[in-house]
């Protein structure tokens, strides 16, 4: 079996989520692909698994850490425009790697491309 992981790469905890998932597919013999973006490319690389790095959204946050939607939604054109290139990234990598499943946590872009590309996908 070929899984393509797609973590969100704020943070670590979504990469480390998948990898710990991750881990286990590859004891089993199977193939595994990341995509990611950010510190969780290092963190992904780390772990012992191949990894790619698709360009960067950049999600705002309040003083206590919580998700600012009015600073994020602010940057307008630029994050829309950052949506599309990962999209097009997924597309490239779906396409190359030829998964049997797209894992996404917390990332639309991988669902979009492996929707595009007629790919399964499931949303953590």
């Amino acid at each position: 079996m070929r899984i393509y992981f797609s973590p969100c790469g704020i943070a670590l905890g979504h990469a480390g989520r998948c990898i710990a998932i991750a881990e286990l597919f590859k004891k089993r013999g199977d193939d595994v692909f990341f995509s990611t973006y950010g510190e969780a490319v290092e963190f992904v690389r780390r772990a012992g698994f191949n990894v790619e790095e698709v360009p960067k959204i950049t999600f705002y946050e309040k003083e206590d850490g919580t998700f600012d939607i009015r600073r994020t939604l602010s940057a307008g054109p630029k994050i829309i425009i950052k949506f599309f290139q990962q999209i097009g990234a997924e597309i490239n990598l779906i396409e190359h790697f030829k998964p049997d499943v797209v894992v996404s946590d917390s990332r639309l872009s991988s669902i979009i491309a492996a929707k595009i590309m007629g790919f399964k996908s499931v949303l953590i």
